[in-house]
């Protein structure tokens, strides 16, 4: 944890801790986040922290019952919704980045792929989330819709958190790698068609796996729990 600076205000700060300790895994799905835990821990009184709970419950990232704050448990239809929502835009992006192919793009996801090998390779996963993200982006500011963009940024941050789920799935090939390439390809080419078919195969691929093994996902979060 990087301690709190006091030249930045006190609630970001606090957010970036607890957004990120929820994005990398560190806070798990269903974990409780107690207040006054958070504040001892930050040195930081309770009015920030709140503050910053509020912020990430409107980002849906942490969620309110009557036994108080935790971190968000998506359900199977919370999937499904996000995952319909990335088939009916993500697919178009590809097809306008293929349209709008420039060559530092082109790097750019040539870059990325590369990291994702050598990531998949040492088996840094926090790190094949990360660029997993930063991929799907690319491709999103490569589509030049301005639409597109907006939408996919305001749920980037649950598509990172759903994303890492499918990793605590045991045994799974994920072929993210060579889905990637897949992707790169067509847009190289300026392929539109291809680039869309790709993207939603890909997209759809990660769909039908938490669907069909939903409880295996659930039972992989609460065994990292349990530990």
């Amino acid at each position: 944890m990087t301690a709190i600076q006091r030249g930045e205000p006190l609630v970001k700060q606090v957010y970036k801790y607890l957004y990120t300790a929820i994005l990398s895994g560190e806070f798990r799905p269903n974990d409780k986040v107690v207040e006054t835990h958070i504040a001892e821990k930050l040195q930081v009184s309770r009015s920030p922290v709140r503050e910053a709970i509020r912020l990430l419950i409107q980002r849906d990232l942490l969620v309110e019952d009557a036994d108080g704050v935790r971190v968000f448990q998506p359900t199977q239809r919370d999937f499904a919704e996000l995952y319909e929502m990335r088939l009916a835009l993500e697919p178009v992006a590809a097809e306008r980045a293929a349209e709008n192919m420039c060559p530092s793009g082109l790097q750019s996801l040539y870059s990325n792929a590369e990291k994702t090998e050598q990531a998949l390779v040492s088996e840094d996963w926090d790190e094949i989330v990360l660029l997993n993200k930063e991929f799907h982006e690319s491709i999103w500011q490569m589509s030049e819709n301005r639409r597109i963009l907006k939408a996919m940024q305001e749920i980037t941050d649950l598509v990172q958190f759903y994303w890492r789920s499918l990793l605590y799935i045991p045994n799974l090939d994920i072929e993210i790698v060579e889905d990637h390439w897949r992707i790169i390809r067509c847009i190289e080419r300026g392929d539109s068609t291809g680039a869309h078919a790709a993207m939603k195969q890909h997209v759809a691929k990660d769909l039908r796996v938490i669907s069909e093994r939903f409880q295996d996902v659930k039972d992989a979060f609460e065994e990292t729990n349990r530990r």
